[in-house]
């Protein structure tokens, strides 16, 4: 990897790293989402004419939870190494 390939690279980390910091609350708000939508997909199953619908809402659900705790893990994994703290 050349210097410029590595600079290019570092400044897109960077960049997606504030995006998440700077904007918690999207990623939170996905979570929140997600968690909804797994309860009401996991109440569709109850009736056999709803369980397409939760299942898509499961899958939905999943992904959104998904995207928070990944999100959550970039910015505590950044807040740590801002903080010059080991991350283990």
């Amino acid at each position: 990897m050349t210097n410029l390939e590595h600079a290019v690279s570092q400044t897109k980390y960077q960049a997606v790293s504030t995006l998440l910091r700077e904007y918690e609350w999207i990623h939170r708000l996905l979570g929140i989402l997600g968690h909804v939508c797994f309860f009401v997909g996991s109440v569709f199953f109850l009736w056999e004419s709803l369980k397409l619908a939760g299942i898509w809402l499961f899958i939905v659900g999943a992904g959104g939870m998904m995207i928070d705790r990944i999100c959550s893990l970039i910015v505590h994994y950044e807040r740590l190494r801002r903080n010059d703290q080991p991350v283990v």
